[in-house]
């Protein structure tokens, strides 16, 4: 099919063109759940829902969730409802094992002891010395320029003359060579001194020195897997009472009692910073406690600190225990806050803006009222 308007053809194509890109943006549009600055706004009305009715944020704000930005605080000292004197860190800690028993370690073996001929060194004195003197002066002369190549080199290494004063299973090559020791002078860095007291068997393998040391590293190894097997039976207890701690602070915090439940928790995870659950329950517990003027510093650093060096696993869990609080009169409105920081710091913005909402309802009622 031919064209009836060839002048037409350029201008549209270059209209093709310009509108491709418009249409590719507006299919390419992110969600408005994904759109910074769509994140940014729903976190601001939050903060300034917040503002209104003069709730407290939690530590950092909202905004720490979209700019990633941590602060470092320095704790205030835990008031003494806290503690618990009468625990005992050692029963409740994991010892790592062993590799070797204080003060009794492993005795070398992959070496052979070795032990002196003594016999062997009058003979050594009279005939062994003397030439690795006299090889120790060619050899330290070779490193001289000016002297090595008349001395070491003709009177030395050409004239085979160190063949009467080196051992004979060492001797250089001729030339000065250098030998199956890597001993020379030309092409090796190694000249081999003293080799008389190195080849005359000055000293032999201690057998019996090797097989005594053997059989008291079969001793210390087994004092050490005793060692270790304590050590596991240790950890074993020590785990079964962090175990038993961790369901006496869930069944205080399922009675409602969450400053016994916030002490089991502090001390269990000061025996154990690992233990995901503690760290969790021990968030929610603090999160539940009511004001208190002597510990409300300490509370909400501790919390700030807690949620801010959680992944988003544990996250979900201080969500779940704090759930179950929005029921409870004493509880509502802290937990409500603290879901509404969580839920926006795992990205559910949509339900961030809901629990935020949901504070309105008993602060609208005590208006109208």
């Amino acid at each position: 099919m031919t064209n009836k308007y060839p002048f037409l053809s350029i201008p549209l194509f270059l209209l093709g063109l310009l509108a491709t890109p418009l249409f590719t943006a507006t299919a390419a549009e992110p969600l408005p759940s994904t759109d910074a600055a769509w994140t940014t706004q729903t976190l601001s009305e939050i903060e300034s829902l917040y503002a209104r009715n003069g709730w407290v944020l939690p530590e950092s704000g909202l905004m720490f969730y979209q700019e990633g930005n941590e602060t470092s605080r320095t704790i205030s000292l835990a008031p003494d409802w806290v503690e618990m004197p009468g625990m005992n860190l050692r029963l409740y800690t994991d010892k790592p094992q062993l590799k070797e028993l204080p003060g009794e370690p492993f005795l070398d073996v992959d070496k052979t002891p070795r032990q002196r001929v003594w016999w062997k060194y009058p003979v050594y004195a009279v005939v062994g010395a003397p030439r690795d003197l006299v090889d120790g002066f060619f050899g330290g002369v070779g490193k001289l320029p000016l002297f090595n190549l008349p001395l070491t080199g003709v009177m030395y290494e050409v004239v085979p003359t160190q063949v009467v004063f080196r051992h004979w299973s060492d001797t250089h090559r001729w030339l000065g060579l250098r030998n199956h020791n890597a001993h020379g002078w030309i092409d090796s860095e190694e000249w081999g001194f003293f080799s008389n007291a190195h080849n005359m068997g000055l000293t032999r393998e201690d057998i019996a020195e090797k097989e005594r040391r053997t059989k008291q590293n079969v001793v210390l190894q087994a004092k050490l897997k005793e060692t270790n097997q304590s050590i596991i039976d240790q950890n074993r207890a020590a785990e079964t009472k962090r175990e038993a701690l961790l369901a006496e602070a869930m069944a205080s915090f399922q009675k409602r009692d969450f400053r016994d439940a916030a002490r089991r928790l502090h001390f269990l995870v000061k025996v154990d910073p690992l233990n995901q659950s503690a760290r969790s329950l021990l968030a929610a517990s603090l999160i539940a406690l009511p004001a208190d003027a002597t510990s409300d510093g300490w509370k909400r650093m501790m919390i700030s600190r807690l949620l801010q060096t959680h992944s988003q696993g544990m996250m979900m869990e201080i969500k779940q225990s704090l759930l179950p609080l929005v029921a409870l009169p004493d509880t509502r409105t802290n937990a409500l806050t603290y879901l509404v920081w969580i839920n926006a710091r795992l990205g559910n913005l949509k339900e961030a803006r809901e629990t935020a909402m949901a504070l309105r309802t008993p602060a609208v009622e005590k208006n109208q009222k």
